[in-house]
């Protein structure tokens, strides 16, 4: 199987857990599993919001530690609201999509930032009920369906903690690019293969997860894959230990408090670790021409 971000056939197996490989190209960096499942495993494997590790797992920890409450929702989704708010003009007067939405969670969160026209979709039924019920305009359907009448629709697609999911991630990133509108944007957030927590603990690392975690992304290869279908990136950068770390620990059971006095006590590094492109989250904003 070729590199998705680079085409080359050249790899090597670097890391094994759970049962499976993780093999990295050689030309880019690019990490993917192997053996790769099908796509009905993974729609299998995704029906369930029992892993920790996926951010269906994570939405009903992450509802609890917002609190409905607008300035603790604004607080959390911080660092996306503001590469949003640095790389899409006016992206408050967008039509947005928050592909791979959950709960809502981050449609929420856009409407309390000022946004009228937000909307997600996922493949969920409990979660997309969750946020249906509290009068969230969310849609259960796959991408492939959902997309496929709304060609040139969207001002802004979102997909954060979905890209690593999916078997494809070119062929949906460009049904994805299909749906955004001449001039349109798209953000997305992955985890780092790159990043210093990889680098130190390898396959102790919760990025690195088969078979929940498809394929394994660096700045370059996410950027690599974008550009080539032609989009225009205008930025990729890294985050380290960000507010979403905070419900990583609580789903392993540590205390809040605690979760969030980690995250304050490595601050003194995040400068320094962001900057060499070490943080744990990926995250690019593109432009469709």
């Amino acid at each position: 199987m070729n590199c998705p971000t680079c085409d080359s056939k050249r790899a090597e197996r670097r890391l094994e857990k759970n049962g499976f490989s993780i093999h990295v190209c050689t030309e880019c960096g690019h990490g993917r599993m192997w053996p790769m499942p099908s796509e009905s495993e993974l729609k299998m494997l995704y029906s369930r919001n029992d892993s920790p590790n996926l951010e269906n797992g994570l939405a009903i920890e992450l509802e609890a530690l917002l609190h409905d409450d607008r300035d603790t929702f604004l607080r959390y989704f911080a660092d996306r609201l503001d590469a949003l708010e640095r790389f899409v003009p006016n992206f408050r007067a967008q039509r947005i999509l928050d592909f791979g939405c959950a709960s809502g969670l981050f449609v929420q969160a856009l409407r309390y930032a000022g946004v009228d026209r937000a909307e997600g979709v996922d493949i969920i039924p409990e979660l997309v009920a969750r946020g249906r019920a509290k009068g969230l305009p969310l849609t259960l359907e796959a991408s492939e369906t959902f997309v496929k009448d709304k060609q040139d629709a969207f001002g802004l697609i979102c997909a954060n903690n979905v890209v690593e999911h999916l078997r494809d991630p070119a062929r949906v990133l460009a049904e994805l690019r299909a749906a955004l509108a001449p001039g349109g944007h798209l953000y997305v957030g992955v985890p780092n293969f790159a990043s210093l927590q990889v680098k130190l603990a390898q396959e102790r690392s919760p990025i690195i997860d088969p078979p929940h975690h498809v394929h394994y992304f660096t700045p370059d290869s996410l950027h690599r894959l974008v550009e080539r279908l032609g989009l225009e990136v205008l930025f990729v950068g890294t985050l380290f230990w960000g507010r979403e770390a905070d419900v990583y620990l609580v789903s392993k059971g540590v205390p809040s408090r605690l979760a969030a006095w980690c995250r304050m006590l490595s601050a003194p590094l995040k400068f320094g670790v962001e900057r060499a492109g070490l943080g744990g989250i990926v995250q690019l904003v593109a432009r469709r021409s």
